[in-house]
């Protein structure tokens, strides 16, 4: 009976040894199982983990590459808005330019219209004289006209030449038939008359030469109302000295060197020179 006993207690001995090693065989296999499961985690939260960071590269990318097309963009915008405005500057430049030349045209036609009027009166001047020496000049036919026609018998006086020459480069007075020579001659024309007592009309530029030597014919006041072109002459020549006269003082004849009175035979009638202390000669 011991012996069976025994042989029992060895059978439910192994028995257990045999259900330890199963139960440990089974926590192995759920050990490794669990490894697995972390393994495979791991892996799965690596990928997951590059994923992102690939996601947030791109995401780096996409940020640097707009803001280059921003900044791109920007300076586009600045280059536009730097080429309107020296578009604009331009514009401006060429209206200054052309509202310069609009004034200057605009008193070259009024001088060639002041000049057509003189050369008109000109030609009623002489008709006048014409038919005045054509009158009867038999003793009683000027007794009876005695009165009448002796104011309108003077003769007007005729004008008076002198020869002007301005310390500046003939460059400044423009060529012959050019708006800057027009625009020059005005501009004389009207020193002359503010210095004279006479229009501006009074005055004809024969001739330009180096120096700049200038052929001035001075005629008669078409109203009557001015100085002789023989008293203007003596009193721009007395000008001419004088470095606080008038004529010293205008925009062109401050740079006056000396002014001579022509007569017929082609020499001066006296020469008005630079007085000390002129208003000086530089070339504009």
């Amino acid at each position: 009976g011991v012996s069976r006993i025994m042989a029992v207690e060895d059978v439910r001995e192994k028995l257990s040894e045999g259900k330890r090693e199963r139960e440990s065989a089974r926590e192995r296999e759920d050990w490794m199982r669990r490894l697995d499961l972390e393994k495979v985690s791991r892996e799965m939260l690596q990928e997951e983990c590059d994923t992102v960071k690939a996601a947030l590269d791109e995401l780096a990318r996409q940020k640097l590459f707009s803001e280059e097309s921003l900044e791109e963009e920007v300076a586009a915008l600045q280059r536009i808005v730097d080429t309107v405005t020296n578009t604009h500057l331009e514009c401006a430049k060429e209206l200054k330019s052309a509202q310069v030349t609009i004034l200057t045209l605009k008193e070259t036609v009024l001088g060639r219209k002041n000049a057509e009027l003189e050369r008109k009166n000109m030609l009623l001047e002489k008709q006048i004289n014409t038919l005045r020496l054509q009158l009867p000049t038999t003793p009683a036919v000027a007794a009876g006209a005695k009165a009448a026609t002796a104011p309108a018998t003077l003769a007007p006086e005729s004008s008076v030449d002198v020869m002007l020459q301005l310390g500046l480069e003939f460059k400044v007075s423009g060529t012959d038939g050019s708006t800057q020579r027009a625009a020059f001659k005005i501009k004389l024309a009207q020193d002359l008359a503010n210095a004279s007592g006479l229009p501006k009309s009074s005055f004809h530029f024969v001739r330009f030469s180096a120096g700049i030597m200038i052929e001035t014919q001075i005629k008669p006041d078409v109203s009557g109302k001015g100085p002789s072109p023989t008293s203007a002459a003596a009193n721009l020549q007395t000008q001419a000295v004088d470095p606080k006269s008038a004529l010293r003082s205008g925009a062109l004849t401050k740079y006056t060197e000396s002014l001579v009175v022509v007569t017929h035979g082609g020499r001066g009638e006296g020469e008005g020179g630079r007085g000390e202390g002129g208003g000086g000669g530089g070339g504009g």
